[in-house]
């Protein structure tokens, strides 16, 4: 577990001065992370990641879904004793990228903005999409038809030009 946090850690520190990465990037963070997370929660914790492949390329905020992942565990799967799901994917529609993270916890009573200011990870994420994109960007939130917790970031879809 040290090493990965050690790897979450070089990983910070070589973007401090970066404002976006490649969705595929933000991937690699992710998926340190979890490995973290998945250490510590054994067999709880199941994750599934269905990016879309033209998706990979497009520009994100650095670190734009490690927060939103770890509300997801904390507040979605943690509580629990049972096993919990995870889902993380993307999609282009248009002219925009969508970045879902989806937990089969127990979601919560009446989602409203109300919510994001009782905690930093979905509050931090919102004004960070406001100040780089401004209203071009929107973040989402809701319980699922099926009783857990899904939050929908979207984004203008852009790749960095060589």
């Amino acid at each position: 577990m040290l090493t990965y946090l050690g790897d979450l850690l070089r990983i910070s520190l070589d973007r401090m001065n970066v404002q976006e990465v490649p969705l595929r990037d933000d991937i690699a963070f992710i998926e340190r992370y979890l490995k973290i997370e998945k250490t510590r929660m054994g067999k709880r914790l199941h994750v599934t990641m269905d990016f879309a492949p033209e998706t990979l390329d497009a520009l994100v905020p650095v670190m734009l879904t490690q927060p939103v992942l770890e509300n997801a565990i904390k507040h979605g799967i943690a509580p629990s004793s049972k096993r919990g799901s995870i889902t993380i994917s993307s999609r282009r529609h248009n002219t925009m990228l969508h970045l879902l993270v989806e937990d089969s916890g127990n979601g919560i009573a009446a989602p409203t903005e109300e919510h994001l200011k009782t905690g930093y990870g979905l509050r931090n994420t919102k004004e960070r999409l406001k100040l780089l994109y401004g209203d071009a960007a929107t973040m989402t939130f809701a319980n699922t038809d099926t009783g857990g917790f899904r939050v929908t970031l979207s984004i203008p879809f852009r790749i960095q030009s060589v």
